[in-house]
């Protein structure tokens, strides 16, 4: 197969990935609506709390798991082409497009330990909250791993969250230079705007939660500011009623 051959197929097959991609989310959200809505609609009017709050708790478990489940079938297809498309770049040109498919590996592997560490996360505290919603005692009192035990069950799946995010984006990164290659070799820039564009977004993203910081650090510190106003007021106090008795100069003045 000649090298052109292999750019034009590498390519249609990104392409195609990126169409399955958005056609998963949309079904994805699609099937979670439908049965949040429909769960919803179906609860007597009675007023009880413990049939609602079990008709939520199944609700939420389908919905994710439905919501799951179209993501998994749509993000495999994804990435099937997505490692079609990048094998074929990377046997056209494996110097330029070689980082594509690398960056590929590193994005999967990243996401599947997030997904593990998330699906972990729900499979472990979903019948927590289910105890806590219907008997009203703190979490950590009805886990079964107490109060220590769901603190380090909780930094554990952080820990493996943090290294699959750092692997996505990395890999992220690899798979936007591959492409920004290959908009250079073949392409019309329309690769290269998509990609600034996306940084924009991020970055933008970026703003909204260090905005969000700084606020809540605002906050802190405004509380931080009137504790130290009511400590040095007493203390003002205290010293003032320390100080032997003496004649305001204004009365002094006045007399």
């Amino acid at each position: 197969m000649q090298v052109n051959d292999l750019i034009s197929k590498g390519a249609r097959m990104l392409m195609w990935s990126l169409i399955i991609s958005l056609v998963g989310g949309a079904v994805s959200m699609a099937a979670m609506a439908a049965i949040m809505f429909s769960s919803v609609a179906a609860i007597p009017a009675t007023g009880v709390t413990p049939p609602v709050t079990s008709q939520f708790i199944s609700s939420l478990s389908s919905a994710m798991a439905a919501s799951a489940v179209a993501a998994a079938v749509f993000g495999a297809v994804m990435l099937v082409l997505q490692w079609i498309g990048w094998s074929r770049l990377r046997d056209a040109d494996r110097y330029r497009y070689g980082i594509g498919r690398t960056g590929l590996v590193l994005l999967i592997v990243g996401f599947v330990l997030v997904m593990v560490a998330e699906a972990v996360m729900l499979t472990a505290m979903m019948p927590v909250l289910a105890s806590y919603l219907s008997s009203g005692m703190p979490p950590y009192l009805t886990s079964p791993y107490g109060l220590a035990g769901m603190m380090g069950y909780a930094v554990a799946v952080g820990g493996i969250t943090i290294i699959g995010s750092v692997l996505a984006v990395a890999g992220t990164v690899m798979t936007w230079i591959g492409l920004w290659r290959l908009d250079v070799d073949h392409g019309t820039g329309l690769l290269r705007a998509s990609i600034i564009i996306e940084i924009v977004a991020i970055a933008i993203t970026s703003l909204v939660v260090v905005a969000q910081m700084i606020l809540l650090a605002t906050v802190v510190l405004a509380f931080i500011s009137y504790i130290l106003m009511i400590v040095g007021l007493h203390r003002v106090s205290d010293r003032a009623h320390a100080i032997p008795p003496q004649t305001p100069p204004s009365l002094v003045q006045g007399s």
